[in-house]
């Protein structure tokens, strides 16, 4: 329906009314009459303010009936219907639908409405609009063809629910969509027209809100609105609804029309992408790890909590930020954009280890993965940033860096780090032949400090020895630890070799002062060998090995001293290995023996015993005496097994010579070493011995060396007592070589002083021998101690020892060590050079 009120609104203004004949005549020509009256307020009086064409011509009147008088003209009505129209007219109602009758017989339906200012200049201005019944039936059908078009769209869709309400909340029309969704969500098999949504909506809280957004509307608002509906008990769903106010004609809201979509699919996709979104979320602010997003320009688009919080004292927004706009212009910062540049020049993703400061000054090392991030275009536009905390991981490396390549007590570079540098130092040097050493410095009588202050007093020797030879040293020099009181020194820059020959000193300067270990001054001594590269070598471990073999002769040479490594020490050192490997196997090829140097008495000439001396024959050396490999066999550790091996020997043959029937006693002396007494059990397994060789304890004479007894270990002394008891005597070898205290003698169970060969030598060429030769024999007889003179080799050194008291002698003058069988062979009385 055509309203004219829509059309001439703007047209109806006061000062447009002129013109209303000239706009009636350009009107398009359509089914219908337009006219307006001008009508007195409070009478029938009026005229006709303007008309169509069509009106015009229908009603025979001519343009200048324009402005005629109004009564001229109603006489073209039916009366009734003039009184009608005329009277709804004065009181200034609205007309909808009116029928009207004209003279030439044809039907009309007049629609009227007033003016917005509905009064001008004391008249009413309606405008009229006529229709023609059979024009207004084929409008009708058009409307309800039009009608059943849009009933049908809307019965067609499975989605939409199109339902209207009057102000009582009673349904008005509904489609087919709608009864079902009602049955879906609350049951309801059937509703009607007239049914209120009250009874419908079940739910007492969704029954409230339906009647809030009703009243809402029909105070003339439009909703859109999206809700979920349904019975708990029922389905339920989402839906998104368009609520409008509906009008009657004169514009009064009579009721609400909804259209709901179904939407549910799309809400529950959305939940599950927010619910998505919201683990996202939460993962990305619970992990330990930054991630970060920036742009093209390096600047920060995203970051997780982990980084918020990290900046958290800093003033600056972290959002918009570029690494050195948070971190500043430093190295760190740099890198990090360098890196986020290769990722948007090179499209790839890059992997990379990074280090900060952090806000208590301590380093922080962080693992960090950059990947670009691209659209559905393939555009990059943004590079990701995942970066995880290593500095517990950095720390342990460290740690574990530092001890595969640094000593745990000393701190110092160990033996790994020190080959590394030492052939560094050699390759760095190979093309220009420059001057450098290693020197091996080795700690004398530290197993002493270990053995009678602790390990703990021997591990603060060794800190205080590295920190002294570090001082001694340039610091481009290396001091590493070999292992036990071993260490060595790289020099990687020599001038020439007075600079070793200075640098040897001052070590052994420094090592002269004492050292303090609990609070006792100590005095540790050094030994220090040197080896030049290239001069010596070229090869790095030859240059070790030629270092220890010069430390090995300063050793030799007494000890606190320094060795520069010769050529003659690499054969010494062959010489000495070699002999190492053949002692080791000695034994097993049997290649050891025992000789037997006769014991004569003084005073007669008579045999009473001898000295078990042991003999290698080597297969190539031939004889090899002991003073050759005994000290060998000490540091090898195989003095234990040798020592053993000789006293069984010498037990049969006591056995064999002391159970010969018409010989006096015959008492074998044997050598114990100082290295035998620091095992636990000496006089177990010497007792052991015993009962395997049937040997009686008073046959055999145990020899010790001074240097023994004047450590005054106890140890020595309760092994030495548990010796006496079982029966054996004990006797000093070596007696009076160059030890000054002689209160062991009374301390230790002593039974006899062998007075050392060097004194019988010069016995009659020396005064001073002489007279210490007569005090040790004044001082023996004094204290009941028998005397063994060693070494005589004339008969004015036998009678000088007869005159002067001592009582038994061995030596050449009387016989050389002999084999088994031949010393088992001498006679009782052994006249001079009897065993030559």
């Amino acid at each position: 329906m055509i309203s004219s009120a829509s059309l001439f609104d703007s047209a109806l203004l006061p000062e447009a009314i002129p013109d209303y004949a000239e706009m009636a005549h350009s009107l398009p020509s359509i089914e219908g009459l337009f006219f307006a009256l001008r009508i007195q307020v409070g009478s029938d009086a009026g005229q006709i303010q303007w008309a169509c064409g069509e009106f015009l011509s229908h009603y025979g009147l001519q343009a200048d009936a324009l402005g005629c008088s109004a009564r001229a003209w109603w006489a073209v009505f039916d009366p009734e219907d003039a009184r009608v129209l005329k009277q709804q007219m004065v009181r200034g109602n609205t007309i909808s639908c009116m029928p009207l009758r004209a003279i030439d017989g044809k039907s009309w339906r007049v629609d009227m409405a007033l003016t917005k200012n509905g009064v001008w200049h004391g008249c009413l201005l309606p405008n009229i609009t006529a229709f023609n019944c059979a024009t207004e039936g084929a409008l009708t059908s058009a409307y309800q063809q039009q009608t059943t078009l849009l009933q049908a769209v809307l019965e067609s869709s499975s989605d939409v629910v199109v339902f209207a309400v009057d102000r009582d909340y009673r349904l008005m029309a509904f489609n087919h969509q709608f009864q079902l969704t009602q049955q879906l969500l609350w049951g309801q098999s059937a509703i009607a027209l007239g049914t209120s949504m009250l009874d419908v909506v079940q739910d007492a809280s969704e029954r409230e809100d339906f009647c809030q957004k009703i009243q809402r509307v029909l105070m003339g608002e439009s909703l859109v609105v999206e809700d979920e509906y349904g019975h708990a008990q029922h389905t339920r769903e989402y839906r998104r609804g368009f609520w409008s106010p509906v009008c009657d004609t004169q514009g009064c809201v009579i009721g609400v029309t909804i259209f709901s979509l179904n939407i549910s699919d799309r809400r529950l996709a959305e939940l599950e992408l927010q619910q998505r979104e919201q683990e996202l979320r939460t993962l990305m602010d619970n992990t330990g790890d930054v991630i970060v997003r920036y742009d093209k320009s390096l600047r920060c688009v995203f970051a997780n909590k982990v980084l918020h919080s990290e900046m958290r004292d800093s003033q600056l927004p972290l959002l918009g930020a570029t690494p050195t706009d948070r971190y500043g212009s430093t190295p760190h910062a740099f890198e990090l954009e360098e890196q986020l540049k290769r990722v948007f020049s090179t499209r790839e993703s890059v992997q990379f280890e990074w280090k900060r400061p952090a806000h208590n000054g301590q380093t922080v090392y962080f693992l960090v993965h950059i990947s670009p991030e691209f659209n559905d275009a393939g555009v990059l536009e943004t590079a990701l940033l995942v970066a995880r905390d290593i500095s517990e991981l950095q720390a342990s490396r460290e740690r574990i860096h530092q001890m595969a390549f640094y000593d745990g007590l000393t701190g110092l570079p160990n033996r790994a780090l020190l080959h590394e540098r030492l052939n560094y130092m050699v390759q760095s040097r190979v093309h220009d032949d420059r001057l450098a050493a290693v020197l091996m410095v080795d700690m004398d009588q530290f197993k002493a400090i270990n053995d009678t202050m602790g390990h703990a007093a021997g591990d603060a020797l060794l800190k205080q020895a590295a920190h002294r030879l570090v001082q001694c040293v340039g610091e481009h020099a290396t001091v590493a630890r070999l292992g036990g009181d071993e260490f060595i020194l790289l020099i990687p820059e020599v001038s020439c070799p007075l600079e070793l020959n200075n640098v040897g000193y001052g070590i052994l300067q420094q090592f002269r002062n004492c050292f303090v270990l609990d609070g006792k001054q100590v005095y540790v001594n050094c030994s220090i060998g040197i080896a030049q590269f290239p001069i010596d070598s070229r090869d790095p471990g030859v240059l070790l090995q030629y270092a220890d073999s010069a430390m090995y002769a300063a050793k030799r040479a007494g000890r606190n001293s320094m060795r520069f490594y010769s050529r003659e020490m690499t054969a010494q050192a062959q010489e000495r290995l070699a002999m190492e490997m053949d002692l080791r196997n000695a034994l097993l090829r049997k290649e050891m023996e025992v000789h037997y140097q006769p014991k004569v008495a003084l005073a007669g000439d008579r045999l009473v015993g001898s000295e078990a001396l042991l003999r290698w024959h080597h297969p190539v050396h031939g004889m090899v005496s002991p003073t050759q490999f005994i000290s060998l066999a000490e540091e090898l550790g195989l003095i234990h097994e040798l020592g053993e091996w000789v006293l069984r020997q010498a037990c049969t043959m006591a056995v064999r010579l002391n159970l010969r029937p018409g010989y006096p006693k015959h008492k074998i002396a044997i050598n114990l070493s100082p290295r035998q007494f620091q095992q636990q059990g000496l006089e177990l397994r010497i007792a052991s011995i015993l009962e395997e060789t049937q040997c009686v304890a008073q046959w055999i004479e145990l020899e010790i060396t001074e240097g023994l007894l004047l450590a005054d270990d106890e140890v020595v002394l309760q092994t030495l007592l548990a010796l006496r008891k079982m029966g054996f005597t004990i006797a000093i070898d070596d007696f009076g070589t160059g030890y000054s205290s002689l209160s062991y003698l009374a301390r230790f169970p002593i039974d006899t002083l062998k007075i050392d060969r060097s004194f019988i030598q010069t016995l009659m060429h020396s005064q001073e021998h002489a007279e210490l030769v007569k005090a040790i024999l004044l001082m023996a007889n004094a204290l009941n101690k028998d005397v063994v003179a060693e070494g005589v080799e004339t008969a004015e050194q036998a009678a000088f020892l007869r005159e002067h008291g001592c009582e038994m002698a061995q030596g050449y003058f009387y016989s050389k060590p002999l084999p088994a069988e031949q010393c088992a062979a001498l006679p009782v009385q052994l006249p001079p050079r009897c065993g030559c």
